[in-house]
């Protein structure tokens, strides 16, 4: 049990390890920037947080057969081991009548 736990804690640091590297810091510590630079690097930041957001989401998405949305995580609470998962792209789940993405996990990629 404890093995488990020790594996399953250095996997998550390694994930978010990982994770850190990836991720691209706006500023550095320490900078000293002038208040034009702030707001362009702010409507840089904005502007790319737009282009994500405005950018269809083209993976594998599931639904439930007689439900009403799409969803982007398998993790999603609304369909956690639930029978029926079907799965596809966004184009076949609209096909098969789900209205939009789940407002719980549809906006969670990244």
């Amino acid at each position: 049990m404890i093995k488990r736990t020790v594996m399953a804690l250095i996997a998550v640091l390694l994930l978010l390890s990982l994770a850190s590297c990836a991720v691209k810091e706006p500023f550095r510590m320490g900078e000293v920037l002038t208040a034009e630079e702030v707001e362009a690097r702010r409507n840089e930041l904005l502007a790319e947080e737009e282009k994500k957001a405005n950018t269809p989401y083209d993976g594998v998405c599931y639904w439930l057969k007689n439900g009403s949305v799409y969803h982007i995580s398998l993790d999603c609470t609304h369909i956690a081991g639930k029978e029926n998962l079907l799965s596809g792209s966004v184009a076949e789940a609209t096909a098969a009548g789900m209205a939009r993405a789940c407002s719980r996990c549809g906006g969670t990629r990244s």
